[in-house]
């Protein structure tokens, strides 16, 4: 039986760790529950730059409002991070469309 469930937790894309834990007695994820037909969501779109947008759905991943605008302020943060030219570069002109 083992076996069979390593077959399907890898072919279902489950991570060797997770695989491991499993295997070890840890209680399996309870799947979340598909969204049935006319449900309606409220979801909040985070614009971090032209091409980037993050959807975040709070209820699905259970996160408090303070914990979606630390989010918010972590993932600004880390753009402008990875944004930022190098000391000592020139800085760039702004693409026009």
């Amino acid at each position: 039986m083992p076996g069979r469930q390593l077959k399907k937790w890898t072919a279902a894309g489950v991570s060797l760790e997770r695989i491991g834990a499993l295997l070890h007695g840890e209680p399996p994820p309870v799947p979340p529950r598909p969204r049935s037909l006319g449900s309606v969501t409220v979801c909040s779109h985070l614009a971090v730059t032209d091409g980037i947008e993050v959807v975040i759905d709070p209820a699905r991943v259970g996160l408090t409002p303070e914990q979606v605008r630390a989010f918010v302020k972590g993932a600004m943060a880390a753009f402008a991070a990875v944004s930022a030219p190098p000391p000592g570069a020139a800085p760039q002109t702004e693409r026009q469309p």
